[in-house]
């Protein structure tokens, strides 16, 4: 996720790193700079935060329900929510990635515990699922019976 957002020149210089050619280091290192946010820089996820955020702000008339997902419902690159029904569940996948193609972002490794919902979805932006049953089955939690 982090190299989806990119830095400022003007703010390369912070993300800057040194590099010698070959190994040797009795020459000059060569300086590089970032110019996108970096995984296991402390920064980035709070930038991407931000920017996902941001992104959702702008574009909240693309659907206000996928804006509050995507505000609210992130933790760094993981979106976790519930819908009512399955077209409230195709509609907010839809309209967040529409919301976040906006920005040049790809929200992409859906999952999701509906079948017909998964195939709603081009496969290519379906989450490698190992489970093979989605669907909700008898020896899964019940309120009355626990699991």
């Amino acid at each position: 996720m982090f190299h989806q957002f990119r830095v400022k020149p003007e703010h390369q210089a912070f993300l800057r790193f040194l590099w010698w050619e070959d190994e040797d280091f009795t020459q000059p290192p060569v300086d590089f700079r970032m110019k996108v946010h970096l995984f296991g820089a402390v920064s980035s996820p709070a930038c991407a935060n931000f920017g996902l955020k941001q992104l959702a702000k702008d574009y909240k008339h693309l659907g206000v329900n996928a804006s509050e997902f995507l505000k609210n419902n992130f933790y760094v690159d993981h979106g976790l929510k519930s819908e009512q029904s399955v077209e409230a569940m195709k509609d907010l996948i839809h309209n967040a990635v529409e919301i976040c193609e906006k920005g040049n972002l790809r929200l992409h490794k859906i999952s999701c515990n509906n079948s017909e919902v998964m195939l709603s979805l081009p496969e290519s932006e379906r989450a490698i699922v190992t489970q093979t049953d989605l669907e909700p089955s008898q020896k899964s939690f019940s309120p009355e019976k626990g699991f």
